[in-house]
């Protein structure tokens, strides 16, 4: 008898399998399951005998997949997913109507410029949707896709498979600003070489001290005294990056943001 065969198979061992998968504990998928951890143990067990591989392994104080578990992750997301849509009966989605919760996975700058028009809209014309947004993972948008963790990803999809459907909202690219005191930064706007170079480590700790960066709303809150002496330590650390008559460091200059 075929083991793998749909009539033999004990299809609720995929949902717990799913569950295993993305929360790596036992305890958690049973969790998140609603049965009990031994319930969950024990089709961990079965799912072993029946794959043939352990799936998850002891690491430290956690677990971890093994490559074929790994391997079955987004596949098996996917097909319980498209079960859940023929269960569903394929209903025509009314705004107005309807109660649902989205995930979607945007970089600060894109929350802030796309969001408030379209919780508007939404306010407006679907008033039972709820919009969760989480950060965005360059790296990992298209995983989060596939697996249903997010239903909609705005920003960059370094991966790309047929799973995923896109769209090009626009192209970004990156400006540079400067504080205008800074010593040597010329006054018009034209091309510069990087790394920006100072004339010496004394420069770059003179326009630290006079900027309100970081590093000067950080000492501000010491005595007299102490930010002194917090300012002196700073001055000879700057001063380990002069070489060969320039200074090369870590002062805070120009800083790069995006633009579309």
């Amino acid at each position: 008898m075929d083991r793998f065969e749909l009539a033999n198979f004990n299809l609720n061992l995929l949902v717990a399998l799913d569950a295993l998968l993305g929360e790596r504990s036992v305890s958690a998928a049973a969790k998140l399951t609603r049965v009990t951890p031994s319930a969950m143990s024990h089709s961990l067990a079965e799912l072993r005998a029946l794959l043939e591989d352990p799936l998850l392994v002891r690491s430290g104080r956690g677990m971890v997949l093994t490559p074929r578990a790994e391997a079955l992750g987004p596949p098996l997301r996917k097909v319980l997913l498209d079960a859940r849509r023929l269960l569903a009966g394929g209903t025509s989605f009314d705004p107005a109507t309807a109660g649902r919760r989205f995930v979607i996975a945007a970089p600060d700058f894109l929350a802030t410029l796309l969001l408030p028009p379209l919780l508007e809209g939404i306010a407006l014309e679907a008033p039972g949707i709820v919009l969760d947004v989480v950060p965005s993972a360059r790296r990992g948008n298209a995983w989060l896709l596939e697996t249903g963790e997010v239903d909609l990803a705005l920003g960059a999809i370094v991966d790309h498979t047929s799973a995923i459907r896109r769209m090009d909202l626009f192209t970004e690219g990156f400006v540079c600003a400067a504080r205008k005191r800074a010593p040597g930064y010329p006054r018009r706007a034209e091309r510069v070489q990087a790394p920006l170079r100072m004339e010496s480590a004394a420069a770059c700790l003179r326009f630290e001290q006079e900027s309100f960066g970081a590093l000067h709303q950080t000492l501000s809150s010491l005595d007299q005294p102490a930010r002194d002496a917090a300012w002196q330590e700073v001055g000879r650390a700057l001063a380990e990056f002069e070489h060969g008559g320039a200074f090369v460091g870590p002062c805070e200059l120009v800083v790069a943001v995006g633009t579309k």
